[in-house]
């Protein structure tokens, strides 16, 4: 190649440019499921938190009526 100003790439220069490509799309998608896990979990404690005080709402409301009807007695 007399006269060329490119100098040709090795297939090991190749693989590895291909490689870092490959790399980031991974990173990339695990970004991704780790961002749509956290939501998921996050979710899922709110309705857990919700249920929990709802319970616990009942049952005081339960109590105080009973301590009520024990009272009016």
């Amino acid at each position: 190649m007399i006269g060329s100003t490119t100098v040709p790439v090795s297939r090991h220069a190749r693989h590895a440019r291909h490689a870092r490509g490959t790399l980031r799309r991974r990173r990339g998608a695990v970004v991704v499921i780790a961002l749509w896990a956290t939501s998921i979990a996050a979710i899922t404690a709110s309705a857990i938190m919700l249920y929990a005080f709802r319970q616990a709402s009942y049952g005081r409301e339960a109590v105080a009526r009973v301590k009520a009807r024990w009272a009016a007695r």
